[in-house]
Formats: C-alpha cells, structure tokens, sequence
C-alpha cells in the first residue's frame, strides 16, 4: 500500500497526468475543428458518461502537494529531534 501510495503522489505520476489531459485537450481541438461542434460535444459525452472526468489531474495535482508538504513537516520534525 505504501509503494502505491508513492507512485500516485509522485511528481513523475503529475507530470503524467499532466502530459495526457494537455494531449486530450489537443485532440479534442482538433476534432472539433475537423468535424464541429456537434461531434466535439458528442464525443465528450461519451467520455464522461464512459468514466472520464476531466478533474483527475486537478485531484493528483492536490493530492501530490499535500503530500509534499506532509513529507516535508514530517522532516522537519525529524531534525528537530
């Protein structure tokens, strides 16, 4: 549990994350610059009903700085002692 816990809230993981909801964003630009709106809108819906959830990155973003800054108290209290 502990080394999943590590690779989620790693900063390789949100670089990750990051790269594919920016290439996402991408192709559904050009999607719907090639086929309208219509189909834009038509593929999302299929995403989001599908699992897709454009807040993931937003949540590892959070998540992996809370556990910076819980890791980086906890070192802190470690000199301390």
């Amino acid at each position: 549990m502990k080394k999943i816990g590590s690779i989620l809230f790693s900063t390789q993981f949100m670089a990750y994350v990051t790269a594919l909801f920016a290439a996402s964003i991408a192709i559904a630009t050009f999607i719907e610059n090639d086929f309208g709106s219509a189909s834009a809108r038509a593929m999302e819906f299929i995403v989001w009903s599908k699992g897709g959830y454009k807040g993931d990155p937003l949540v590892v973003f959070v998540t992996s700085v809370l556990a910076y800054l819980n890791n980086r108290r906890i070192q802190k209290q470690k000199a301390m002692l």
